[in-house]
């Protein structure tokens, strides 16, 4: 004999994304670009596995459903040089914040008890919690005919030294000795 382990479900709607961008650039000394910009993006109808569990796990499968989502909104700060003597590059701020959810549960239990143990330690929603980062991409370089001359060979002359750097802010969790302590997180 064998289960029937997954069941899929091919008239589920596409996924949906509708993203806004509003932003702003200035020129500055004619050697650097500011770029400012705030963004939103959200993302429905989302596709996620739902598990339904009977008594002593029979039956025991999950099926395809559409019930999840996702916020994403936030600014960025930008400052590029891609011109000029001895530096070029970008350095970027990010601050992102995401939120994410879904309609229902994630887990079905035939017995009552398990289904509210469940329900007890898996929120439904994500709280928002900001993510910042930061990006830097640094390039310095020297002229082609830079330093000392020996017989037209400049041995200081186009050195390149490239400076990829990021930041990202730390992320949260709870650490309760191992087990998980209803409606403690982050």
């Amino acid at each position: 004999t064998s289960d029937i382990v997954r069941l899929a479900d091919p008239n589920l709607p596409l996924e949906r994304t509708v993203a806004y961008e509003l932003g702003y650039e200035h020129n500055l000394f004619d050697m650097f670009l500011f770029r400012t910009a705030a963004y939103y993006k959200d993302i429905s109808d989302q596709s996620r596995l739902v598990r339904y569990t009977g008594y002593n796990s029979v039956p025991n499968y999950q099926v395809t459903t559409n019930n999840s989502y996702e916020d994403i909104r936030g600014f960025e700060l930008t400052l590029t040089k891609n011109r000029g003597n001895w530096l070029q590059g970008f350095v970027n701020y990010t601050f992102m914040v995401s939120s994410s959810g879904y309609f229902g549960w994630t887990q079905y239990y035939q017995n009552p008890v398990d289904q509210r143990n469940f329900e007890r330690s898996n929120p439904i929603q994500d709280k928002p919690i900001p993510r910042p980062y930061a990006r830097a991409n640094i390039d310095f370089f020297t002229p082609e005919e830079f330093g000392p001359d020996f017989s037209g060979f400049h041995p200081l002359g186009d050195v390149r030294v490239n400076l990829l750097a990021t930041w990202n802010s730390g992320f949260y969790f709870t650490w309760v000795g191992g087990g998980s302590v209803p409606g403690v997180s982050n």
